[in-house]
């Protein structure tokens, strides 16, 4: 499963555990993400940050599609 897979099952299972909450949630979910920018794995977190921003635009994408009134915001 590549990174983008990955954040976008996380983003999926994090809106599923809202469950009956789902009324609560405001127009818009916030979700952080830790990405190492500068050191040694800088390079990682170079390549994954543009990864979840997809993975959130396409997750965003899905809800529209749903009819869903609320959205996620990525905060890296």
């Amino acid at each position: 499963m590549e990174g983008r897979e990955i954040l976008l099952a996380m983003a999926i299972v994090s809106a599923a555990s809202a469950g009956a909450a789902h009324a609560q949630i405001s127009e818009e979910m916030k979700g952080g993400m830790l990405l190492p920018l500068t050191g040694k794995l800088s390079a990682l977190g170079e390549h994954l940050q543009p990864t979840a921003i997809m993975a959130g635009d396409d997750f965003n994408d899905y809800l529209k599609a749903g009819g869903h009134p609320w959205r996620v915001s990525l905060v890296v």
